[in-house]
């Protein structure tokens, strides 16, 4: 169990490891909770970059949620274009997104 936590969480080249149970225990779990602090700081750090890139954030199906409320649907609109004619977006997402936002309005 030892070798698997420490290759999963590459967490040194295996020349110091601890000897005891205890200490093996103890490391696992900093080990384990360092994997899960980074995986809590990705998921903040992916929504800031939706929310700036999008305007919006992704909820549970993958679909960004937009507050049109004080928003023009036609800057929207072309918004979505923009970033479709940059790549930033698939021609399948641009009509998934339009789509959203046309039943909204």
């Amino acid at each position: 169990m030892w070798w698997g936590i420490g290759t999963m969480t590459t967490v040194g080249y295996g020349d110091l490891t601890p000897l005891t149970l205890a200490g093996k225990l103890v490391a696992s779990v900093t080990a384990l909770c360092g994997l899960a602090l980074f995986g809590m700081l990705t998921q903040v750090m992916g929504k800031e970059v939706l929310r700036g890139l999008f305007g919006g954030e992704a909820d549970e199906d993958g679909e960004l949620s937009h507050d049109l409320e004080g928003h023009d649907a036609l800057h929207e609109l072309e918004r979505l274009a923009a970033l479709r004619d940059s790549a930033a977006i698939t021609q399948s997402d641009f009509e998934t997104q339009r789509e959203h936002l046309l039943s909204r309005v």
